[in-house]
């Protein structure tokens, strides 16, 4: 199975963040006074978020 690699994930005003699948988590950095998290990661692929969250699900270029 091929992996993509996605160096930063922002999810604007999350302040928690359930990673759940067949993801590799290298990191996490969380910023509670700008309201983002950022995750380095391994994954297959991202197909969507929570949608009872409000959040960006673009990778970074």
């Amino acid at each position: 199975m091929e992996h993509e690699k996605i160096d930063f994930l922002v999810f604007p005003h999350v302040e928690e963040l359930d990673v759940i699948g067949p993801f590799e988590v290298f990191g996490k950095i969380n910023d509670v006074t700008a309201h983002h998290c950022e995750l380095r990661i391994l994954a297959p692929q991202i197909s969507q978020c929570a949608p009872t969250v409000s959040t960006l699900c673009e990778p970074a270029p």
